[in-house]
């Protein structure tokens, strides 16, 4: 009997420390947050694109550099858009379109997006400072290049291409 009230006071013990042991899943993202880092991304939580949300996502974003700063515009994906929004391709609409037109090696490569990006991805949307991707982080890291090609081909295609001269 005395062994089995010891064993229950260190399974006691014992227990709180388990919690502090990373999931599958955390130590998936922390590979991810890594891996991405590594590739020059910078990696926030952010508030969801998605109207009135107030959850937070992962959002990884490209700067552009200071003295070219991009356009402003933001597609969200068939999975947050509303019948009310401007179609732009593939199920995909603007919420927020450019106001000039975008460089045609830019408008090739957003179009081609969809392909590459898959279910997981909420929004993506380019400010004066960043290329941001709004996204549920599905993949693991040696995955995460099917993301950052694309991505980064059009960060820089968009480079200099502000909303106002």
């Amino acid at each position: 009997m005395t062994w089995l009230v010891i064993a229950g006071i260190m399974a006691m013990l014992v227990a709180p420390l388990m919690w502090l042991k990373p999931s599958p899943r955390q130590k998936r993202l922390v590979a991810l947050r890594a891996e991405a880092r590594r590739l020059g991304i910078e990696v926030k939580l952010e508030t969801s694109p998605a109207h009135q949300a107030k959850e937070l996502v992962a959002a990884y974003r490209w700067l552009y550099p200071v003295q070219r700063p991009g356009p402003d515009f933001m597609l969200v994906s068939p999975y947050l858009a509303s019948p009310a929004l401007k179609t732009f391709s593939d199920g995909w609409c603007w919420r927020t379109e450019p106001l000039r037109p975008l460089p045609d090696t830019a408008q090739r490569l957003l179009n081609s997006l969809p392909e590459h990006l898959g279910d997981s991805v909420l929004a993506i949307g380019s400010s004066r400072s960043v290329l941001t991707l709004w996204w549920e982080e599905t993949l693991s890291a040696p995955e995460l290049s099917a993301f950052v090609e694309p991505l980064t081909e059009l960060r820089d295609a968009l480079e200099n291409c502000p909303d106002e001269r």
